[in-house]
C-alpha cells in the first residue's frame, strides 16, 4: 500500500519489493523466468523455482529442520 510499499524493476523485467505497510511488512524479488524469494511479516522464507526448474542447495554443511506434519 503507497506510500509504504518500494519496488525496483530492471529493464529486463527482475522486480525488488519491500513493502513496509505495517502488519504486511515483506521482501519479493522476483526473477523475471517466474522464480522467487519471498520473506513474510511473520519471518516465514519462500523459495519458488521456476516452472520446471530445480532448487539446488550447496555447502559444507547444510541443516534444515522440520516441525508439523509435511
Amino acid at each position: 500500500m503507497y506510500p509504504f510499499n518500494h519496488v525496483y524493476e530492471s529493464e529486463s523485467g527482475h522486480v525488488i519489493e519491500i513493502d513496509d505497510t505495517p502488519d504486511y511488512e515483506r521482501i519479493n524479488v522476483f526473477h523475471r523466468s517466474g522464480a522467487r524469494f519471498e520473506i513474510t511479516n511473520k519471518g516465514e522464507i519462500f523459495i519458488i523455482a521456476a516452472p520446471g526448474e530445480a532448487i539446488n542447495l550447496q555447502g559444507a554443511d547444510i541443516n534444515m529442520k522440520h516441525r508439523g506434519s509435511g
